[in-house]
C-alpha cells in the first residue's frame, strides 16, 4: 500500500478516536462521579448540561441499593431515617424541597417501613439567579445521607460535585429524558382540600376528591405527617353519601402528646383501566365535618341533642357498662316500693350526669388552655387505666359472688338507714358507670361530642349532660315507668346467675384495659400493676377468712387495698423496656467487666434498625433470658448508634461490621468474643451462655 494512503488512514482514526474522546465527555456533563458505598451506589444528575440566567433545571440524586435492600421515603414508618440532602451554594442557587416518588409499604415482623427499592431518583428543582453572568460555572455540592437496611441497617453519607455553564439558552443533558420520566413517579400536590381530620376510638380523614378523580377507586393511602397514625392496620376506604367526601379510617398512634392543626397524606387511587394516579393532600383537623356514616357540618342543635341522647343510650350494651346498669336493674327488681325506685332512679341519674359534666368540664378547660385533646383524654394517664383497671375488677369479683360490695361499702361508710344507704348507693353506680364508659364511644356519641367541642361552653355541656341522660334513661324508665317496673321478673335463682354471668364481661374489660396499660408502659410496670390486683385479692380473702364480721379482719382487708392503691403513683417510675439492667457501652465498662470475670453482652443497636427492635422484643424481652441474665450476673452494654458515634462505629469496624444490630458474647475465661447470628432468639440466648 503506497504511503500517501497510510497517513490517510492514520489521520482518520485520529479524527475518529478525538470525536469519541469528545463525546465521552458530553457524556460525563450534568453528572457526578458515582459513588459506590456499602449496598448503595449514588450520583447526582442534571437535566441540562448547560443554563441561562433565571431559568429552573432538575438536579437528581439517583440512588441504586442492592437486590432486596432498601431506604426510605420521608416518612420512614415505624422506624428507619429519611433520606437528606444538604446544598453547598455560595452563588446564590434556589433549591426546593425534595420531590419524592411515590413509596412502597413493607411489613417487617408487625414494624411498618415506607422506602424505595431499586433504583429510585429524588429530584430537586434548581433556579438560577438573573444575574448570573454568560460563561460562570456553577459548582453544585450536594452531602447526601441515607440509611439502607436488609437484616442489617447501614447508614450512608457521600459528597457530590457536578459543574455547569451558564450561557445564553438552557441546553439539555444526556439525562434529562431519565429524570423527565421520573416526574411521572412523582405525587400531583393538590395543597389543601375540603374536608378534615378527626381522632376519636381511631384516626379518620375525610377528602373531597377534585372532580376528575371522584370516579377513581382509593388504592393506597400513606401518612405523610408523623407519629399520628398506626401504620400496622390496613387503612379502609368509605364514601360519604351526603357529599363528595372520601372517608379514610384507621388507629391513631398511641401517647400523641398533641395533634397538630392540618395532616398531610399521600393517596393513591385507581380508574377503571387500572391506571393509578397519586397526589400529596393536607386537610385541617376538623372533626365538624363528620357523622357516623355521613357529613355532619350542617346540623341542627336539635339534631345533636337526639344524636347525644342516642348515643348514650346504646352505651348501656358496651361490655364494661352493661354488668353495671344490670346490677342496678336487678337491685330494682328486690325493691317493690314505687317511691324508693323513684328516688333511686333520680340518685342514679345525677350520678350519671354530674359525671359527664364533671369530665367533659376538665375536657374542655384543657382545650381552652390549648392542649388537644378529646373525650377520654384521661385513658392517655397510666395511673387512670390502673385506677380503671382495679375497679373494674373489683366489679367482677363482686358479681362472681367473691366480695359482697353492697355490703362492704355499707359497713365502710356506715349508711345505717334504708333511705340514704339505697340512695348514696344509687348516685355512686351512676357515677360509676361514667368512669367504666370512657373508653367506649357508641354509634352517634363521637358525632354529638365532635361538634360539641367545637362550640361554647355552655352548649357543649348542654350536648354532654345529653349524653349522661342518655345513658341513665333505661334505669330511669325502668324506675318511673309502672308498665316497666311490673315487666320486671320476679327474684330468683335466675338473678344469681344473671349476675355471674355478666361478671365475664368485666373481666374481658380488665383484661384490654391491663393491654392498653402494656402499651403505654411496659412489662415491669405492667407486673407492679399485676401486683396490686394480687393485694387486692388477698385482702378479700382476709375479710372472708373472718365470716363472723371482725373489725380486725375488716380493718386488715381495708389496709392491704390501700397498699393496692399505693401502688399506682408508682406505675410510671420504671424506665427499663425490660426485665434487663442496661449499661452504656463503653470501654471501661467492657475492660473492668472483663477484669472480673463477668461474663459480657454487647448489643450495638439503634431506634432506626427494625432488625435490633425486632430481637429486643423476641430474644430480649423472654423471660428465661432475663431469668439467665439476672442468675449469671451478665452485664447487658448498649451501644445507641442512632446518632452517630465514632466509638460504636470503631467497634464495628473491627468486626468487619459497617451496620447493626452487632450482638458480642463475652465468657470468662475467653479471650476473644463470640459474634451472634443477626436475627436472635431466645435459644441463641440461652445457648451463648450456657452452652
Amino acid at each position: 500500500m503506497p504511503l500517501p494512503n497510510l497517513k490517510k488512514y492514520f489521520l482518520l482514526s485520529l479524527f475518529l478516536i478525538s470525536n469519541l474522546v469528545i463525546a465521552q465527555d458530553d457524556v460525563r456533563i450534568g453528572r457526578s462521579e458515582l459513588v459506590d458505598a456499602p449496598n448503595m451506589q449514588v450520583e447526582l444528575l442534571s437535566s441540562a448540561q448547560s443554563v441561562a440566567p433565571g431559568d429552573t433545571f432538575t438536579l437528581a440524586l439517583r440512588m441504586l441499593p442492592d437486590a432486596d435492600w432498601h431506604f426510605y421515603w420521608e416518612n420512614p414508618g415505624d422506624t428507619g431515617l429519611p433520606t437528606k440532602i444538604e446544598w453547598q451554594d455560595s452563588q446564590g442557587l434556589q433549591y426546593s424541597e425534595l420531590l419524592w416518588p411515590t413509596p412502597s409499604r413493607a411489613d417487617y415482623l408487625g414494624f411498618i417501613n415506607y422506602g424505595y427499592y431499586g433504583e429510585t431518583l429524588l429530584l430537586t428543582e434548581v433556579t438560577v439567579p438573573q444575574d448570573s453572568p454568560i460563561g460562570e460555572t456553577l459548582a453544585i455540592e450536594a452531602k447526601a445521607d441515607w440509611l439502607v437496611c436488609e437484616e442489617v441497617c447501614i447508614p450512608g453519607r457521600a459528597t457530590l460535585n457536578l459543574n455547569l455553564e451558564v450561557s445564553d439558552f438552557t441546553q439539555a443533558s444526556a439525562w434529562s429524558g431519565q429524570i423527565s420520566q421520573a416526574y411521572e413517579k412523582i405525587p400531583e400536590d393538590l395543597g389543601r382540600l375540603a374536608g378534615g381530620y378527626r381522632v376519636d376510638n381511631g384516626f379518620f380523614v375525610a377528602v373531597e376528591l377534585p372532580q376528575q378523580f371522584q370516579s377513581y377507586r382509593p388504592i393506597e393511602f400513606y401518612p405523610l405527617t408523623q407519629n399520628l397514625v398506626d401504620n400496622l392496620p390496613i387503612p379502609t376506604f368509605s364514601a360519604d353519601d351526603n357529599s363528595a367526601s372520601l372517608i379514610i379510617s384507621t388507629q391513631n398512634a398511641i401517647d400523641v402528646l398533641e395533634y397538630p392543626e392540618s395532616f398531610e397524606g399521600l393517596l393513591i387511587l385507581e380508574d377503571f383501566n387500572a391506571n393509578q394516579v397519586a397526589f400529596n393532600f393536607s386537610v385541617l383537623a376538623d372533626p365538624v365535618v363528620f357523622s357516623d356514616g355521613s357529613a355532619g357540618g350542617n346540623m341542627s342543635f336539635l339534631a345533636i341533642l337526639l344524636f347525644a341522647l342516642l348515643g348514650g343510650l346504646i352505651l348501656n350494651l358496651m361490655p364494661c357498662v352493661l354488668p353495671v346498669l344490670s346490677l342496678k336493674v336487678m337491685h330494682l327488681v328486690e325493691e317493690r316500693e314505687a317511691a324508693n325506685r323513684k328516688i333511686q332512679g333520680i340518685a342514679y341519674t345525677l350520678g350519671v350526669v354530674l359525671s359527664f359534666l364533671l369530665i367533659a368540664g376538665i375536657m374542655l378547660g384543657l382545650r381552652a388552655a390549648g392542649e388537644g385533646i378529646g373525650w377520654g383524654f384521661q385513658l392517655q394517664s397510666p395511673i387512670f387505666i390502673g385506677a380503671l383497671t382495679y375497679i373494674v375488677f373489683i366489679l367482677g369479683l363482686s358479681l362472681s359472688g367473691f366480695l359482697e360490695l353492697g355490703a362492704s361499702l355499707t359497713r365502710l361508710g356506715n349508711f345505717g338507714t334504708k333511705f340514704n344507704g339505697p340512695v348514696s348507693g344509687s348516685f355512686m353506680t351512676g357515677a360509676l358507670a361514667t368512669v367504666v364508659a370512657t373508653p367506649c364511644t357508641a354509634p352517634f356519641m363521637g358525632t354529638a361530642m365532635g361538634v360539641a367541642v367545637t362550640m361554647s361552653a355552655p352548649l357543649a355541656l348542654l350536648v354532654f349532660a345529653t349524653l349522661g341522660l342518655g345513658l341513665a334513661l333505661p334505669f330511669l324508665i325502668v324506675a318511673f315507668v309502672p308498665g316497666f317496673a311490673n315487666a320486671l321478673p320476679k327474684p330468683g335463682q335466675w338473678m344469681v346467675t344473671l349476675k355471674e354471668l355478666l361478671a365475664f364481661p368485666l373481666y374481658l374489660t380488665a383484661i384490654w384495659l391491663l393491654w392498653v396499660f402494656a402499651n403505654q408502659t411496659n412489662v415491669d410496670q405492667l407486673a407492679v400493676l399485676l401486683t396490686g390486683l394480687v393485694l387486692i385479692v388477698f385482702g378479700i380473702w382476709v375479710l372472708r377468712s373472718n365470716r363472723s364480721g371482725s373489725r380486725l379482719a375488716f380493718v386488715a382487708a381495708i389496709f392491704v387495698w390501700i397498699g393496692a392503691i399505693a401502688i399506682l403513683p408508682n406505675v410510671a417510675n420504671t424506665n427499663s423496656a425490660s426485665g434487663i439492667e442496661k449499661v452504656a457501652y463503653s470501654e471501661q465498662a467492657l475492660a473492668s467487666a472483663r477484669a472480673n470475670d463477668q461474663p459480657v453482652f454487647v448489643n450495638m443497636t439503634a431506634d432506626w434498625c427494625i432488625t435490633c427492635k425486632v430481637n429486643e422484643r423476641v430474644a430480649l424481652r423472654n423471660g428465661e433470658v432475663e431469668q439467665l441474665f439476672a442468675d449469671e450476673d451478665i452485664l447487658y452494654l448498649e451501644g445507641d448508634w442512632t446518632n452517630s458515634d465514632e466509638n460504636i462505629t470503631k467497634v464495628l469496624e473491627n468486626f468487619d461490621r459497617n451496620g447493626v444490630p452487632l450482638y458480642l458474647v463475652y465468657r470468662p475465661g475467653v479471650s476473644e468474643p463470640e459474634v451472634l447470628p443477626q436475627v436472635l432468639t431466645p435459644s441463641i440466648m440461652l445457648d451463648a451462655f450456657t452452652g
